[in-house]
This record gives C-alpha cells, sequence and structure tokens, in this order.
C-alpha cells in the first residue's frame, strides 16, 4: 500500500524530503522541519513545518502548515494564514529544539 502524504509527514523516522502540488499542478519539493502538536482555542492541532526547496524566493524560509480533518474524516494540509498563530507555533518548535540540545 502507498503511503500518504500525511503518513509520510507523521513517520518519526522519515527524513526524505516532501513532495506537494501547488495550486497549477506543480511539484514542489520540501525539507521537513517538524511537526508540531499544539493547542489552538483548546482544541489540539498538528501543524507541519517545512522549508520549500524548490522555489527559490522561498529558500531558508519555513512555512507553517496545518493538518486538518473535514466532517468525512478526510485530511488536509493547509499552509496557515493566522500570523499570531504561525508565530506560536514556531517559538514552540524554537523551545522543542532546544530542548533536544
Amino acid at each position: 500500500m502507498e503511503k500518504t502524504i500525511f503518513d509520510i509527514l507523521l513517520d518519526k523516522n522519515n527524513h526524505d524530503d516532501i513532495v506537494m502540488k501547488n495550486t497549477d499542478g506543480q511539484d514542489i519539493k520540501f525539507a521537513q522541519k517538524a511537526v508540531i502538536p499544539y493547542f489552538v482555542d483548546g482544541v489540539m492541532n498538528v501543524f507541519v513545518l517545512l522549508e520549500p526547496l524548490t522555489i527559490p524566493s522561498l529558500q531558508g524560509k519555513i512555512l507553517v502548515y496545518r493538518i486538518d480533518m473535514d466532517e468525512d474524516k478526510k485530511l488536509s494540509i493547509v499552509l496557515e494564514q493566522d500570523q499570531n498563530l504561525i508565530d506560536e507555533v514556531y517559538n514552540e518548535y524554537e523551545r522543542q529544539i532546544l530542548k533536544e540540545e
């Protein structure tokens, strides 16, 4: 059975690059930086921090994506737009890095 993007993202042993399609259907390659569980309004959410490798203007930047589940339990990955939440999740990422050192 072929792994889904979610299987790959949530696999702690996976260190391979992630490939997703943009809205134009082009493959974009990302380096996976972290999976961050984080409470939002009392509800646990899962965020994925990815570094775009094939978009020159975004290389070196880390984007925050949220893994969402709809009422039919279908998963999707959505680029987070709330800058305050992005900052909170990124700060949590930095705290986790410091704990590991």
